[in-house]
């Protein structure tokens, strides 16, 4: 059960790191053939997935510098311009009375990541309740939680999935399920659609995975001291 436990640990956390990479810069073509690459090779791609798999496919020649500029040109759009069809990408914007940055949820989320003592790298230009900083910090904690289960610290497991249970459900939850619709609704390409959809599967998926595994952590400890 721990080993399941792990794999997914891990798997989570790559995602996490996926999106996060996504959303904090255009896609590169090198990005574009990495993914094409390992879509092609799965079957019965579903959701989010199977969008992304159908973009990758339609690309002419598989011509992924192309690609990349195309998508380049709607990632300002969508994310960079701030007018038309555009989407915000931090927390203090969809939860703020009046929908501006640097509000109350960059000071939560900061105050975090100081905890962890994560920090702020050098060149960031952006606020840190940026959606691919959220997103970074929770493939840092399931990644952590599973080095400590690699370690065989159970307490500390359940320490950090405690924490990406919370950040998830006092954050993310709040406010990247509408943000995933507005993608969804004004996004050109099945990249970004697909995207959008592949970000809100993962977080509703983890909400039921995390109690999962903090039940099954809490009952293994319960049988290990003969309770």
């Amino acid at each position: 059960m721990l080993n399941e436990i792990r794999s997914r640990l891990e798997e989570s956390a790559m995602t996490y790191r996926f999106l996060s990479l996504v959303y904090g810069h255009e896609a590169t073509s090198q990005l574009l053939a990495q993914l094409h690459n390992e879509l092609d090779s799965q079957d019965g791609l579903e959701g989010g997935y199977e969008l992304l798999g159908r973009y990758l496919i339609s690309i002419p020649g598989r011509d992924w510098d192309k690609a990349a500029e195309a998508l380049a040109t709607e990632y300002a759009v969508l994310f960079l311009l701030g007018f038309g069809k555009s989407v915000s990408l931090y927390e203090s914007v969809y939860v703020s009375p009046k929908a501006l940055i640097m509000q109350e949820s960059r000071d939560q989320v900061l105050a975090l990541y100081k905890k962890e003592g994560l920090a702020r790298t050098p060149n960031l230009d952006v606020p840190e309740d940026h959606l691919a900083i959220e997103l970074d910090f929770m493939g840092y904690l399931v990644g952590q939680a599973n080095q400590a289960l690699e370690n065989y610290n159970r307490q500390l497991a359940k320490d950090y999935l405690n924490m990406a249970d919370g950040f998830l459900s006092q954050h993310l939850l709040k406010w990247v399920p509408r943000l995933c619709q507005d993608l969804e609704q004004m996004a050109n390409s099945d990249f970004y659609k697909g995207i959008a959809k592949i970000t809100g599967e993962l977080l509703e998926f983890e909400k039921e995975t995390f109690s999962e595994m903090l039940k099954i952590l809490a009952r293994d400890d319960m049988v290990s001291h003969g309770r």
